[in-house]
């Protein structure tokens, strides 16, 4: 299966359905079902202030080591589209509008549906851009029903 390796937290936002869009400066034709892996390193103060915003956002409180697991396959999301990003995109993104208004090169909204995280992170190896994955064959992803997904809303 595809994939593609992000920092986290971002990638545990994105496989937890937090953030549907993710900002990149490159393109790709690819669409369907794409596996999201986290990088071997994070940024810790980063994670812990994106922890503190889902807390005061939704009342929900994860423990930061728990929550984000690096150099592993955490979920597989469904990417539907790939365009230029604009400030619409912004929230989605949890990105800082001085980021886009900054970016020496157009910037791409990599738009996510149907987040799936795994139920067990299965470790991997990152590489640049989208890269072939094979899970073992008992793998098994969590998918959220509609009554199960978590309405948020934030200020950038």
């Amino acid at each position: 299966m595809k994939a593609i390796s992000l920092q986290n937290p971002w990638a545990q936002l994105v496989v937890s359905g937090f953030k549907t869009v993710e900002a990149k400066t490159w393109s790709t034709d690819y669409r369907g079902e794409l596996l999201i892996c986290s990088k071997a390193r994070s940024d810790k103060s980063l994670e812990k202030a994106v922890l503190d915003v889902i807390e005061e956002e939704t009342d929900l409180a994860f423990e930061q080591d728990e929550f984000f697991v690096n150099g592993a396959v955490l979920g597989k999301v469904t990417l539907v589209d790939v365009r230029e990003l604009t400030e619409d995109d912004l929230e989605e993104s949890w990105m800082d509008p001085a980021e886009l208004e900054t970016a020496e090169a157009p910037l791409y909204a990599w738009v996510f549906e149907n987040a799936e995280p795994i139920a067990e992170p299965v470790e991997v190896k990152g590489k640049p851009r989208l890269f072939d994955v094979e899970l073992p064959a008992d793998t098994v992803f969590v998918s959220f029903d509609d009554e199960d997904e978590i309405e948020y809303e934030r200020e950038i």
